[in-house]
């Protein structure tokens, strides 16, 4: 089964779930014919990859629906940017937001947000790949967060100017952004 297929439709059902005080109705199109899900009868989601179904839980049904056979998932609500970010995070556990400032001298700040507890990582790494520095790797607990970077590598020595590569780690997914350290 191809992943882009499973987050395809993981994404609405995401969408569902931070939206659990929603009026209106989950569609599941399937060909020609549409099968509608009230929202707030929705008591859950699951996927079965070994079956290749997603199944729809309200309280006194199941209805399982051929994944391969699904043209699209929608509903009928609108959804704001933020709720989209929302979305972002929970998919991942996480939100790595851009540093600031950025290029910077001599020293920059790196926010990020995380949706569950876990091991967070934050590395800097520079052009070529190679780990420059590490920041944090510790556990935290669900919040928003920032830590600094002050230019300087592992042994405390001043790096040079150029490009680098923030990555944060959440319980093994990665996200990267890059900086410029001017001088």
């Amino acid at each position: 089964m191809q992943l882009k297929k499973i987050l395809f439709l993981l994404l609405p059902v995401v969408l569902l779930f931070t939206s659990a005080q929603a009026e209106g109705n989950l569609r599941i199109h399937i060909g020609d014919e549409i099968a509608e899900h009230i929202i707030n009868e929705i008591i859950r989601i699951d996927f079965d990859l070994d079956e290749s179904t997603l199944i729809v839980h309200k309280e006194n049904e199941s209805t399982p629906y051929i994944i391969e056979q699904i043209i699209k998932i929608d509903f009928d609500l609108g959804v704001s940017v933020e709720e989209l970010e929302k979305v972002s995070t929970l998919l991942k556990g996480f939100q790595l937001l851009s540093n600031y400032p950025n290029p910077f001298n001599p020293s920059t700040t790196i926010n990020y947000k995380i949706g569950e507890s876990g091991l967070v990582e934050i590395k800097i790494f520079d052009v070529n790949g190679r780990l420059t520095n590490t920041l944090l790797s510790e556990n935290k607990t669900p919040g928003e967060y920032s830590v600094e970077w002050s230019g300087d590598d592992l042994k405390g020595n001043d790096v040079a100017a150029g490009m680098y590569f923030y990555t944060l780690s959440l319980n093994g997914v990665n996200e990267a952004r890059k900086m410029l350290l001017v001088k």
